[in-house]
């Protein structure tokens, strides 16, 4: 995460939000990166969506951590990405659009 929002243009530190559930970010030319935590999050949002609405826009890049049980929720476009880990120091890295 840390290295796609330094892609990205962040130069302020980029945390983990698992107990903030969401972290929004300034990225260069007035790119809004957004990171969202949402492993403590165990049912769908649903009528809940709103609280992180704001962080899914079209003008926003979101990366969206444990996912699939929001997939209702998230709009497209959008990008699967899973990390697996291999032998050693090895990992395993699939996308899906």
């Amino acid at each position: 995460m840390r290295g796609a929002c330094r892609a990205l243009g962040v130069q302020a530190a980029v945390t983990s939000p698992t107990f903030a559930i969401a972290h929004r970010y300034h990225g260069r030319d007035g790119l809004l990166v957004a990171h969202l935590d949402l492993y403590r999050v165990a049912t769908p949002l649903g009528d809940d969506a709103d609280l992180v609405v704001d962080y899914l826009d079209a003008m926003t890049i979101a990366f969206v951590e444990w996912a699939p049980q929001q997939a209702g929720i998230l709009p497209p476009p959008r990008l699967t990405v899973e990390l697996s880990h291999r032998d050693g120091d090895g990992r395993a890295i699939e996308v899906r659009g």
